[in-house]
């Protein structure tokens, strides 16, 4: 198979135009190759940081409900919320003057097998219940 002379643009300069050089055929091919793992571990990353995130928010949200919970004299059915919201997830219970403070830890397990895994905290108080 015979390859036509082909012309391309050179960068810079739009008044010249240079032929296309076989030596330069299947570059884009290696290019790709070379970006491919990049962009997946980027994406990988990603969807990581996302997972973070989320498990951050259902933290933050089950610190808040057990506080109100507690708050109100329900403090038997908080832990199990906690468990629901977030599970695997740890709490403790601080009381104060006039406010009940929840303190809720729960490990991000991103990936199965031994790693670092990140510990998110999360806290929320709520002001005591009149009777």
């Amino acid at each position: 198979m015979k390859w036509r002379r082909r012309w391309v643009m050179l960068p810079g300069n739009h008044d010249r135009v240079a032929p296309y050089s076989e030596q330069s055929r299947g570059s884009i091919s290696a290019e790709f190759a070379v970006c491919l793992p990049a962009v997946v571990l980027m994406v990988g990353i990603a969807l990581c940081a996302i997972q973070v995130a989320t498990q951050q928010l259902r933290t933050q949200d089950a610190a808040t409900v057990a506080a109100r919970m507690i708050a109100r004299g329900d403090g038997t059915a908080a832990s199990a919320t906690v468990m629901r919201l977030a599970p695997g997830a740890s709490i403790v219970v601080q009381q104060r003057t006039n406010l009940v403070c929840v303190s809720v830890t729960s490990i991000v397990r991103i990936t199965p097998g031994k790693m670092i895994w990140p510990t998110l905290h999360a806290e929320s108080c709520a002001p005591k219940a009149a009777l």
